[in-house]
């Protein structure tokens, strides 16, 4: 009997590292009630993805990426389960032929598409943060004036990755409309686990007793943003390769320096706010009418006008920025001699471990005569 497989491929900036999460603290819980991860661990998951899109790297990446996709479903069949789950929101950004090859790996099992959206109000900043922490350098109204007009910098990787037709009419393929799935985020203000509630339903899962999990995925402050992003943009093209900038750039430098600091969101200008209306309303259209499955409601697609900033409302000034810089390098300072003062430590405990007693005791007899020669000089 062909195994059900859930292809969850985003969308980016929609509760994935939140699901991710969950699903990765309950691997155990999961499997209880038929659900594997497939693969097995989270950097095989990544691996997947590089290999799906051909971003392997060999100066980067381990020699396992190559082939990862070949060996996907020996994994769905070992796992022996019920159904299996692939969840990495960065393959919504792959071509067509790409999909395609992923879902011809596939060929015999029952293959499900899972894309998880929300409303563009609450979507655009979090792309525009998202492609900041991800080495850009775009500031936040010259992406937003791209996005919106579909040219310019930002403006194609948002429609590859955020564009819900778009990205369904290189995923869904010819996939019957019953097993193309969109699950909504709930609106601000929806009690707490409506969305794990219902993504973990739409998979067969009780979602009652699962682990809230860890995310890693932490929002910085619209000032922090446009910091980052100037600061992106004069680093050289050795800092921000990928296996460089993710470690220092953005797990370091954005989410534990920057986000430490209390900073406004980046909002969606209100001059916008019939734009995302508009764009809701053709998603909406679309889906009904291609008669794929809903879980949760289209109307979660339209932005809630509390959303939108007032238009030129809350520009960023050189004085924040400059507030912003001075309170980062503060902090880098203090992480500096924390690391300094634990290097010393360790060298001294070597030094300790390393000498032989005679040799401390000599060094004791040494000290107490220099002591005494400046004491009998002090007396004369």
């Amino acid at each position: 009997m062909a195994t059900p497989i859930y292809l969850h491929v985003g969308l980016k900036k929609t509760g994935t590292s939140y699901l991710q999460g969950v699903a990765w603290a309950s691997r155990e819980a999961l499997a209880a009630q038929g659900l594997a991860l497939v693969p097995g661990s989270q950097r095989e998951m990544f691996d997947l993805m590089l290999d799906v899109r051909d971003r392997y790297d060999p100066e980067a990446d381990p020699a396992r990426v190559r082939g990862a996709l070949d060996r996907l479903p020996g994994q769905v069949r070992a796992a022996g389960a019920r159904a299996a789950l692939v969840s990495e929101e960065s393959l919504s950004v792959a071509t067509r032929e790409q999909a395609d090859r992923m879902r011809a790996a596939l060929a015999g099992h029952e293959v499900h598409l899972v894309l998880t959206v929300r409303d563009l109000a609450r979507q655009v900043p979090s792309a525009w943060q998202q492609s900041v922490q991800a080495r850009g350098s775009i500031p936040f109204d010259r992406y937003v004036d791209a996005v919106v007009r579909g040219a310019g910098p930002g403006a194609r990787r948002f429609r590859r990755s955020q564009d819900v037709l778009d990205v369904l009419d290189r995923w869904a393929g010819g996939l019957p409309p019953e097993r193309v799935h969109l699950v909504t985020v709930p609106q601000r203000g929806a009690p707490p686990g409506v969305l794990a509630e219902r993504f973990f339903g739409l998979l067969g899962v009780d979602p009652a007793g699962l682990s809230e999990g860890a995310t890693f995925n932490h929002s910085i402050g619209r000032v922090q943003a446009e910091l980052l992003a100037r600061v992106n943009g004069r680093l050289p093209d050795a800092a921000r390769r990928r296996d460089r900038y993710g470690d220092v750039g953005k797990r370091y430098f954005a989410q534990q320096v920057l986000a430490a600091q209390t900073g406004r969101p980046a909002r969606m200008p209100a001059a916008w706010q019939s734009w995302c209306v508009e764009r809701a309303d053709e998603v909406v259209a679309a889906v009904r009418d291609r008669g794929y499955d809903v879980v949760g409601d289209l109307a979660d697609l339209r932005p809630d006008p509390a959303s939108f900033a007032a238009q030129d409302a809350e520009p960023v000034t050189d004085g924040e920025l400059l507030e912003a810089a001075e309170e980062a390098l503060a902090a880098l300072l203090v992480d500096r001699v924390a690391e300094t003062d634990e290097r010393r430590a360790r060298q001294r405990a070597r030094l300790d471990a390393a000498a032989e007693p005679g040799d401390r005791l000599a060094g004791l007899a040494g000290l107490l005569a220099r002591l005494r020669r400046r004491v009998g000089q002090g007396r004369a």
